[in-house]
């Protein structure tokens, strides 16, 4: 594939992915700062201000650093994880109408995570690395 194709469209992904989530982190920041976080929900055991806590870092920080460029793969794998979390135990007894934005995410933060951010990103101008080869 034509490598300025290629990193196109990883922008494209970066761009549209991690705003999209950075939103998502934002409303979480304000349940936080609300005093919402103790009536969050514990999927994963970990106490349920703690689970918001993690989702907020990863929705806004990781999707920050996507946006960026910057660690995309490591980045993306966060985000990832979390959109599992969130598709297969936070909403488990959702309707699929109710998980499938968190599905969709994953597989778009997946898509990014093997992809890596292209080069067109920061890391690519920090680390001078071939996206197709590197890019952490």
């Amino acid at each position: 594939m034509n490598e300025c194709i290629f990193s196109a469209g990883a922008l494209l992904l970066r761009l549209g992915l991690g705003g999209a989530m950075l939103v998502h982190g934002l409303q979480k920041f304000k349940l936080i700062l609300n005093g919402g976080a103790e009536k969050w929900l514990d999927p994963i055991g970990i106490g349920a201000a703690n689970s918001l806590y993690l989702a907020t870092f990863t929705e806004l920080v990781c999707s920050a650093l996507v946006i960026l460029g910057l660690f995309t793969r490591t980045a993306s794998v966060f985000i990832s994880i979390t959109m599992f979390v969130a598709a297969f135990v936070f909403l488990k007894n959702a309707a699929w109408s109710d998980r499938e934005l968190a599905v969709v995410f994953l597989f778009g933060f997946i898509a990014l995570a093997v992809l890596g951010g292209g080069n067109y990103s920061l890391s690519n101008l920090i680390f001078k690395t071939n996206s197709l080869l590197g890019n952490l």
